[in-house]
C-alpha cells in the first residue's frame, strides 16, 4: 500500500491516477487512514480500478490533510503516476 498527502486547498481534493493494472485507489481524511491501517472499517471515496486514468474527488475543508491511498492487490509493488488537483 502506497499513501499520499495533500492539503486541501478548496472544498475537495481530486486526485487523478495512472495504473497499469486494476487496484484499490482510495481519497481518505486521518481518521479513516488510521482506521485502514489498523485493519478496521473506513469510509472513503474511490474503489477498486481496473480502467485508466482514475479521478476521485472528496470533500474536504480547506487546509484539510487528505491521503491518497494506492493499494496493489497483488502485492508485488508497481510504478504508476498521480497527481491532486
Amino acid at each position: 500500500m502506497q499513501i499520499f498527502q495533500t492539503t486541501a486547498s478548496s472544498n475537495k481534493v481530486i486526485a487523478t491516477v495512472e495504473l497499469p493494472y486494476a487496484a484499490n485507489v482510495y481519497i481518505v481524511d486521518q481518521h479513516n487512514l488510521n482506521l485502514l491501517q489498523s485493519g478496521q472499517r473506513f469510509e472513503y471515496r474511490g474503489g477498486y480500478f481496473t480502467k485508466t486514468p482514475v479521478s476521485i474527488s472528496s470533500p474536504a475543508t480547506i487546509g484539510q490533510q487528505m491521503f491518497l491511498v494506492v493499494d496493489d492487490p497483488s502485492g508485488s509493488g508497481f510504478n504508476f503516476r498521480y497527481s491532486f488537483t
